[in-house]
């Protein structure tokens, strides 16, 4: 039986010790929707995403501000281990040490018979957005967000976009005792990622070759061979489209350009009523606040532990991130 009062170390170090790496989130969604179940919350809905995973959404009244985070991490799995103040382990800075908080918060407000609020939990951030663009698929009119990502606490308004582009060419298989039988795929891709190294995206925004591949084997030319870009867009670039410059620049030559998922980059003011949590910063990490478009970043930790083997989050910032997420929902009341 899920107790559903505990403190927010000891909620922290349960969750942490489920495993839960992109794809594979049923195990938390499981032990997070029966914890919030005997929490008065008017509706707790779990919405299937797939046999790997689901979203959790709690409301309480008729929402004016909802505390977001997601219930994925990045591999390996790394237990809980509590020492010098601090709570070690996969997921204790991204993010959940913010699904912590934001759970106690959300008890503490019920406790006190605060209303028009909610959570929503989502899988698959860390890999392919799968939760939230399901989510979306049906709640397209959300009140303010509050996004649980590692922010020092501070508010984040403003972050990157993301995107990836794939440059492919395809050639025709040959033996290389005969390649003048064959088209290199190879060497068609080569001719391409040489004019597009000259490239240089606007001032602020990041551009990187991150992925090469083709070819079969030693002795048979290449039919096929692509290259992978991510791109990061600052939000102030005013020509992100970088799929339809890419096709510019490669003009002529017989090679495909295919753009992934590509999020948009986020400029937002911080709400008034929400002042009381600083001014907003700027970050070059994109979140899925770029899915909501309307709300802010805020949780414990700072991102440069996140994904790392010592990954970890001071306990007296989380317990900081309560007090905080409580007050967001007091102010929205």
């Amino acid at each position: 039986m899920v107790k559903t009062r505990r403190s927010v170390v000891d909620l922290l170090v349960d969750l942490i010790n489920i495993p839960s790496p992109s794809e594979d989130e049923l195990a938390l969604c499981q032990f997070v929707y029966r914890f919030l179940g005997s929490f008065a919350f008017d509706q707790i809905e779990k919405q299937v995403v797939d046999e790997r995973g689901f979203n959790i959404i709690a409301k309480s009244g008729q929402p004016k501000i909802i505390l977001q985070a997601h219930l994925d991490t990045v591999p390996p799995f790394i237990g809980a281990d509590v020492k010098a103040g601090k709570i070690f382990g996969r997921g204790s800075c991204d993010t959940k040490s913010c699904l912590a908080a934001m759970i106690t918060a959300a008890g503490q407000a019920l406790d006190e018979n605060l209303t028009d609020f909610g959570l929503i939990f989502t899988v698959g951030e860390e890999t392919n957005f799968r939760g939230v663009k399901k989510l979306l698929g049906k709640y397209q009119h959300l009140p303010l967000v509050v996004v649980g990502e590692p922010t020092g606490l501070k508010p984040v308004n403003g972050h990157f976009g993301i995107g990836t582009i794939t440059v492919k060419a395809e050639g025709k298989a040959a033996h290389t005792s005969t390649p003048n039988q064959g088209v290199n795929a190879i060497e068609k891709l080569l001719a391409g990622l040489a004019k597009l190294a000259n490239f240089l995206p606007q001032k602020g925004s990041l551009l990187s070759l991150v992925k090469i591949s083709g070819g079969a084997a030693e002795n048979v030319i290449p039919d096929q061979a692509q290259a992978l870009y991510n791109f990061r867009i600052f939000p102030q670039d005013k020509q992100a489209n970088y799929p339809a410059k890419f096709k510019q620049i490669l003009t002529g030559l017989d090679l495909s350009v295919e753009p992934g998922l590509i999020l948009p980059p986020i400029k937002l003011a911080i709400p008034k009523n929400l002042a009381f949590l600083g001014p907003g910063i700027t970050v070059p990490y994109a979140t899925e606040l770029s899915f909501f478009k309307k709300g802010l970043v805020l949780g414990p930790g700072e991102i440069k532990w996140a994904h790392s083997q010592n990954e970890f989050i001071k306990i007296k910032e989380l317990e900081r991130a309560v007090d905080l997420y409580k007050e967001i929902i007091t102010v929205c009341q």
